[in-house]
């Protein structure tokens, strides 16, 4: 039985950026996604399909799933009963339909993931930090299977939406690739600043700060810096694989902040971790710096040895 797992989000952007990161894992090997769909519902209350991901393997979701499946499952009223004839249609629990679809408020986002149970537990890990709602529901076999069959049927637009599909598919590449230009521009002078760049006294102030906020939150780690993986001398496979001996591949202002967490962070308990938030045109992307404070005992007991 597959489990349906959707994350609610209040950003609009939220979900494709958080998609974005689980493509990267996955290429990593580091979970594994059946299929996935990003959900957008806008400021005047519709929904829109943002992307999806699929490997399109017999035993996965056909093509177009999501686009019917989320039409179905998430309507675009509140109606009680409209809740519970979906629910019972799609044979997931009441509930789950009710919260998900009031939770996609008006400019929010929603990430829906089909997986495998055994694989559930390495994808919800992989979650964390994210700041979503997670909602799961069982898909019972008999119900997706159904779903197949009737995805199958005929079904074809008008010349007139191929024409605006392909029309506005091109346009976009078209901005994509000028965003993409004007982004690689940015990065490569970002890079040149940061292999040069000491540690300024704000921005060990924002790293204070941003501390400080996420354990008000009741949180127990913060992301404190994010930098390109070209300042990693491996490109960042350690930081992949998670070898212990990563902190070795940093260069230029990522090296000294390291240095300064040995100094002044590490003794008082705290742990630096360093994860891959990103990928660029198959490539590690950004590598982000992550401060601990969810074993305080476990840490004071090792510094006690040292």
């Amino acid at each position: 039985m597959a489990r349906l797992l959707a994350v609610a989000f209040e950003d609009p952007r939220r979900a494709d950026e958080v998609l974005l990161r689980l493509r990267g894992l996955a290429r990593a090997h580091l979970v594994d996604l059946e299929d996935a769909a990003v959900v957008q519902r806008d400021r005047h209350g519709r929904l829109h399909l943002k992307q999806a991901l699929g490997r399109h393997h017999e035993r996965h979701l056909p093509e177009g799933f999501w686009a019917r499946l989320v039409g179905r499952l998430l309507p675009d009223h509140h109606d009680h009963r409209v809740a519970r004839e979906v629910a019972a249609e799609l044979g997931v629990p009441e509930a789950f339909v009710a919260d998900l679809a009031r939770r996609l408020a008006p400019g929010t986002s929603a990430l829906l993931v089909l997986v495998e149970p055994h694989r559930l537990e390495a994808l919800v890990r992989a979650f964390e930090g994210e700041g979503g709602h997670v909602l799961a529901a069982d898909l019972p076999a008999e119900v997706r299977r159904e779903l197949e069959e009737a995805m199958a049927g005929r079904w074809l637009p008008t010349a007139r939406e191929l024409y605006e599909l392909a029309e506005q598919s091109r346009l976009a590449r078209q901005r994509a690739r000028r965003q993409r230009e004007s982004a690689d521009e940015r990065r490569r002078r970002r890079i040149e600043q940061l292999r040069e760049a000491d540690l300024s006294p704000e921005l060990l102030d924002q790293i204070r700060r941003t501390v400080l906020e996420a354990a008000r939150r009741g949180e127990f780690r913060a992301l404190i810096y994010r930098f390109p993986s070209e300042l990693l001398s491996d490109r960042g496979r350690r930081v992949i694989q998670q070898e212990p001996d990563w902190p070795e591949t940093l260069v230029g202002q990522p090296r000294r902040l390291y240095e300064w967490y040995l100094r002044e962070l590490a003794p008082r308990g705290l742990r630096l971790e360093a994860r891959l938030l990103d990928w660029r045109d198959h490539l590690p992307g950004d590598v982000g710096l992550v401060l601990r404070w969810d074993h305080p005992h476990e840490a004071a007991a090792v510094e006690e040895s040292v």
